[in-house]
């Protein structure tokens, strides 16, 4: 819907040491003279072979990290959110609002789908260096409709707080950040346009980062689900 160098070594040919010519030549070396002496062909760069400077190595692309796994339950489900040792009872209702309740807490938040179909949450790590847990509702929305939507929770100091929400394809990884993909197809203009997200947050607000791509779509493609 929530979306990072190719190399190829140059071959070179090298002498074969010890044949008839490589002999004939250092038998031919007047007396008193040194013979030349032939180094390793093994130790011959490529570079060094078609007679330019010695290559630098490549440097190599960081790799992205990986997806952190996300267990999904239904209401209601037990964790400790705020990092206390102390677990906390929490539970959630959907259908046109989603309910929730932490402790004594509670928080309501309305929403329109054209089609919801299932409403669960998850428990994710948006800071992997403290112990506290962050809250993740998932509400599904029909896969011909649209993508699902997702509201994010803090819970501290008694309080939740919402972090972040939007209808997105998702995916949390394990450096705490979390990737977003949306899609919209123009059959007229003849694209497909997607907007990928990059969001982290730093305990106190969410930074996000987008870019944009366009696919080129033939008549007809836009109706496809």
């Amino acid at each position: 819907m929530l979306g990072l160098a190719v190399c190829s070594a140059m071959a070179c040919s090298k002498p074969v040491l010890g044949n008839a010519s490589t002999l004939a030549s250092v038998e031919n070396v007047p007396a008193g003279v040194s013979p030349p002496v032939m180094g390793d062909a093994s130790e011959e760069t490529a570079s060094e072979a078609s007679g330019g400077e010695p290559a630098e190595a490549l440097s190599e692309e960081p790799e992205a990290p990986a997806s952190a796994e996300v267990e999904w339950v239904d209401s209601p489900l037990q964790a400790d959110l705020d990092g206390d040792g102390k677990p906390e009872s929490i539970s959630w209702t959907c259908g046109g609002t989603l309910g929730i309740r932490v402790g004594r807490a509670r928080v309501s938040e309305a929403y329109h789908l054209v089609e919801e179909r299932d409403c669960s949450a998850g428990l994710v790590v948006l800071q992997p260096s403290e112990a506290t847990r962050q809250l993740v509702f998932t509400i599904d929305e029909h896969e011909e409709v649209g993508p699902d939507l997702h509201f994010l929770y803090a819970y501290r100091e008694g309080k939740l707080e919402q972090l972040w929400t939007d209808k997105v394809t998702l995916d949390f990884l394990v450096d705490g950040s979390w990737v977003t993909e949306t899609s919209e197809c123009y059959e007229g203009a003849g694209y497909l346009e997607t907007i990928a997200g990059l969001h982290r947050w730093d305990g106190a607000t969410v930074t996000s980062e987008q870019s944009k791509s366009r696919t080129p779509v033939e008549p007809g493609d836009c109706a496809e689900p």
